[in-house]
C-alpha cells in the first residue's frame, strides 16, 4: 500500500485531496525541468504552459504529501488529473524514506532554456491560460509551496523572475 504522493509541480500547491501531512521529500535519480506542455490544465492546445516534469539524472525537492485515508484511496483521481500512470518510487524525506506515487508527465520540452520557456509562458498568459490558470499561476504556486517550506531550485527561481520581468505591464502580477 501506498501512502504518500510526490509533489514537484501543481500538486504541491494545489493536490485536490485533503492532506494530512506533508514533509519536503528528496528524489534521487530525477531533476526537474519545465518539460511538459500542458494543454488541458494550464493552457490549452495553441497555447500550452510549460509545466514540470521530471527526467532521468540529478534530484528533485518537492513535497511528500499524505493524503487523509493515503495515496491508494486518492489514485484514480490524480489518475484522471494527471492524465498517466504514476510510478511507485522512494523518496528521502528527515524523518526517514516513504514510498511514494509520482507522476514524471511528458518532456517534450526539457532542453528548452529560460528564455523559450518565457515566451512560451508569455504566450499562454496572454490567450488566458487553461481552466486550473495560467503559466504564471503555475510557477509561482510551485515558488510560493517550496518556499512555504524551505525549499529553493535555482531553475525554479529564475525562470520564475524571468517570467515576471517579461509579464511586468502586460497583466497584473
Amino acid at each position: 500500500m501506498v501512502s504518500w504522493v510526490f509533489g514537484y509541480g501543481s500538486i504541491m500547491f494545489r493536490p485536490d485531496f485533503t492532506v494530512a501531512e506533508v514533509r519536503p521529500a528528496l528524489l534521487r535519480g530525477r531533476r526537474r525541468v519545465f518539460g511538459h506542455p500542458s494543454v488541458r490544465n494550464w493552457g490549452t492546445p495553441g497555447r500550452p504552459a510549460p509545466t514540470a516534469s521530471l527526467v532521468d539524472g540529478g534530484e528533485t525537492w518537492g513535497l511528500a504529501l499524505r493524503p487523509v485515508g493515503g495515496a491508494d484511496e486518492i489514485l484514480d483521481l490524480l489518475v484522471g488529473r494527471e492524465a498517466s500512470t504514476p510510478e511507485v518510487t522512494r523518496l528521502q524525506t528527515a524523518e526517514g524514506p516513504v514510498t511514494a506515487y509520482v507522476w514524471p508527465m511528458g518532456s517534450a520540452w526539457s532542453d528548452w532554456g529560460v528564455d523559450r520557456l518565457v515566451a512560451a509562458a508569455v504566450a499562454n498568459v496572454e490567450g488566458g491560460g487553461g481552466p486550473h490558470g495560467d503559466a504564471w499561476d503555475y510557477v509561482d504556486g510551485m515558488r510560493g509551496a517550496m518556499r512555504e517550506h524551505g525549499l529553493v531550485d535555482p531553475f525554479v527561481e529564475r525562470y520564475h523572475r524571468a517570467l515576471a520581468v517579461a509579464l511586468a505591464g502586460k497583466a497584473d502580477r
